[in-house]
């Protein structure tokens, strides 16, 4: 025989495993139970995070302190969601001071991994500085 053929074309085909035969198949694999990698990148949520009662806090200015707190909530509130995840290959930069521009904030990345990895190539495809409409005459750094 042909065996099974779908418009035309041969099909491979399994019968279904039942339930009971399922669970013996995760146990001898080793995978009952586990829930599998971190497909989210959850674990860099924290990368980088001063948090209250940190040494570093201290030294944190007190009027950016509330921005800190707030940017933790809402990156909290957002990860929640199972449909936010954090890229491990793109990097979020806040409160860059209004002189920096583009150019100068892909140097200071290429510098800051050169400085830390010393044998790493870093490439910077994109530098963005997103800005949102703020006093008349004047951009401030998008929240």
């Amino acid at each position: 025989g042909e065996g099974l053929l779908v418009a035309g074309r041969k099909v491979l085909a399994d019968l279904a495993l039942s339930q009971d035969d399922v669970r013996a198949l995760a146990l001898d694999r080793g995978t009952l139970g586990k829930s599998g990698a971190d497909r989210r990148n959850l674990y860099l949520a924290v990368e980088g995070e001063i948090k209250e009662g940190d040494p570093a806090w201290d030294s944190v200015p007190p009027g950016d302190r509330p921005r800190r707190k707030r940017a933790a909530d809402d990156k909290a509130s957002k990860l929640k969601s199972p449909n936010f995840s954090i890229s491990r290959t793109r990097l979020s930069i806040r409160n860059i001071p209004s002189s920096m521009d583009e150019a100068a904030l892909k140097k200071l990345a290429i510098q800051a991994v050169k400085t830390h990895a010393t044998t790493a190539q870093p490439k910077v495809r994109q530098a963005k500085i997103l800005m949102e409409e703020g006093p008349p005459g004047g951009r401030t750094p998008a929240k």
